[in-house]
């Protein structure tokens, strides 16, 4: 198989997404509480709204023009907060990157769930078979643990599964508000976490954290980095398509590389332990999305009809 122009892309992107997740371990480890992990969303919401608001008025465009796609967006943006804010929250109370990393890729699951109630998607057998697959990775990730010791996980395990169905559950509001323009759509989203965090902070009582950058040099430096972070990973994205990626190829490209690369900083970085289960997840992984993906499946099988991977109805 040749190589594709895209495939840089989707790596790099890859890569991006294992920069940010690795920063907000760090921005996690220096929050200290709650407060900490909005002033961070916060932070990350206003470097996405200033990108944008640079972006739309160079390029002309106008902020009010879809008052239904604001909503949406408005929407994305809640839903972003509340992913964003649980992922601080993995880390605060002691997260493995690696493990919750993984948990957050399986959105897959509620994915197809929700497009089977609200998007009238037909699933077939082999796609509920690649499910069962997908929760037996989230197992194997875990270390096989006993039914008993499934009651018994650190909390950091239900924020990450948090972040997990938050991202599911924006995958939906994405479909509904995919004929947006991407700034328009980040300008409006990240408007929710600029606004909503320092209200948030208003009312805990925590609004001197705003005041008093100098406090935690280490969060306001490490969030507006993972904003910066966040604006090549939109590039990456947006490049592998303009190349020729099909989005299943490219998402488990993309994903391959954001655990693989995970895991390893992970070990070097953090010391984190690189078990059984953590090395048998990934090749179930990659098993569970090729079964729940049309197009994936059609490349591998060869089902393709136009040379590139095949032609699937249903939502990525």
């Amino acid at each position: 198989m040749t190589t594709h122009k895209w495939t840089k892309w989707a790596v790099l992107e890859g890569l991006t997404k294992t920069t940010s997740r690795t920063f907000q371990k760090v921005v996690g480890g220096a929050s200290n509480n709650w407060g900490g992990t909005f002033l961070a969303a916060g932070i990350i919401g206003f470097v996405q709204v200033l990108y944008a608001a640079i972006v739309i008025t160079r390029q002309g465009g106008k902020f009010f023009k879809d008052p239904v796609g604001i909503f949406g967006c408005v929407m994305f943006g809640l839903l972003a907060l509340i992913s964003t804010v649980f992922g601080f929250a993995t880390f605060l109370y002691g997260g493995d990157i690696s493990i919750s990393t993984f948990i957050v890729t399986l959105s897959i699951v509620p994915g197809m769930i929700i497009d089977v109630v609200f998007f009238k998607y037909k699933s077939t057998p082999k796609e509920w078979v690649g499910m069962a697959i997908a929760i037996m990775a989230g197992w194997a990730v875990l270390d096989f643990p006993s039914v008993s010791g499934l009651l018994t996980l650190p909390i950091w395990v239900l924020f990450a599964c948090g972040t997990m169905m938050s991202t599911a559950i924006n995958q939906g509001i994405t479909q509904k508000v995919k004929k947006v323009d991407a700034m328009f759509k980040n300008f409006w989203g990240g408007m929710v976490a600029l606004v909503g965090a320092p209200l948030i902070l208003l009312f805990r009582g925590e609004f001197n954290l705003i005041l008093t950058p100098g406090s935690n040099p280490t969060l306001w430096k490490a969030s507006a980095f993972i904003g910066l972070v966040v604006i090549c990973m939109w590039s990456f994205n947006l490049l592998s398509y303009k190349t020729g990626a099909s989005i299943a190829l490219k998402k488990l490209v993309m994903n391959g590389t954001y655990l693989l690369t995970t895991m390893m900083l992970g070990y070097i970085i953090f010391g984190e332990h690189i078990t059984g289960g953590k090395l048998t997840s990934i090749p179930l992984f990659v098993l569970a999305y090729v079964l729940m993906d049309k197009k994936a499946w059609d490349y591998v099988t060869g089902r393709s009809t136009d040379g590139s991977p095949g032609n699937a109805t249903k939502p990525a």
